[in-house]
């Protein structure tokens, strides 16, 4: 039988000792309880797949793997980046009401992403050739039409009802729109999502070991698409409510970090 606690992971390397202290501090002051998950290297990988964005999506998959062993409808994944020192109080009432916020996702949705990849913390040649890339492989989508694909997804008074829930349970006023973005940093997700997702990642043999496609831009990719696994359909909040900290990293998706 399903439980209604929702267990939260904490990705996070065991070497990272000021982000370890970081999440404990600012968690532990909220009264919210988690579980570290020890972040893959790339020396850990096989070598077909040693390149450090595939070591943070086998991260991910190693927490995932941990919510499949409970028996929890759903889980929240964070990495170690996260802030935690803005918006206080939403977050307070984040935690308090995290399995109402789970249940509130849609029948036809799995994932609900809490922070993006912000684009100042983006390369603009990678963002420009990423954006052509799925422009050549007709995936290219405006900002408006998550929006609009929501809104006609679920209907214009269902998708207001879900707006409503979303702020009254988080106090957070953001709008939710449709498919996955680049960022895995924040995000609660069901059985069926992570079921699809740690298959997804175990069946895999294309691996490049000089791309720094992880399982964010997987999941990207797939939203863009017309014909997204019902799996892992995604809606975000179009603010942040889990941004990234800005603080020194030595994984920026290149080979070898």
């Amino acid at each position: 039988m399903l439980t209604e606690s929702v267990p939260i992971y904490v990705i996070s390397l065991q070497s990272a000792h000021d982000r370890r202290e970081y999440i404990s501090r600012n968690l532990g002051a909220l009264n919210v309880s988690f579980s570290f998950v020890d972040g893959t290297t790339p020396p850990e990988l096989p070598p077909n797949k040693q390149n450090s964005a595939i070591a943070i999506w086998d991260s991910h998959i190693k927490a995932m793997k941990m919510f499949l062993k409970t028996q929890a409808q759903f889980a929240c994944i964070f990495e170690d980046d996260i802030n935690l020192a803005e918006y206080n109080y939403v977050k307070q009432n984040f935690f308090q009401n995290i399995y109402q916020l789970a249940k509130s996702i849609p029948e036809g949705y799995t994932i609900l992403q809490l922070g993006t990849m912000s684009f100042k913390r983006r390369n603009l040649l990678f963002v420009s050739l990423r954006e052509f890339y799925f422009l050549l492989h007709g995936h290219y989508r405006s900002d408006a039409l998550p929006l609009r694909n929501l809104v006609s997804r679920l209907g214009k008074a269902n998708y207001l009802i879900l707006s409503k829930k979303i702020e009254e349970l988080t106090k957070f006023k953001s709008k939710p729109v449709e498919g996955f973005c680049t960022g895995a940093q924040a995000y609660i997700l069901d059985r069926s999502a992570a079921e699809y997702l740690v298959q997804n990642y175990s069946e895999k043999l294309d691996w490049d070991l000089s791309s720094r496609f992880s399982m964010d831009t997987f999941l990207e990719s797939e939203s863009r698409s017309s014909k997204t696994p019902s799996e892992i359909r995604t809606i975000r909040l179009s603010k942040q409510l889990f941004a990234q900290r800005q603080i020194p990293s030595m994984n920026n998706y290149f080979p070898g970090n």
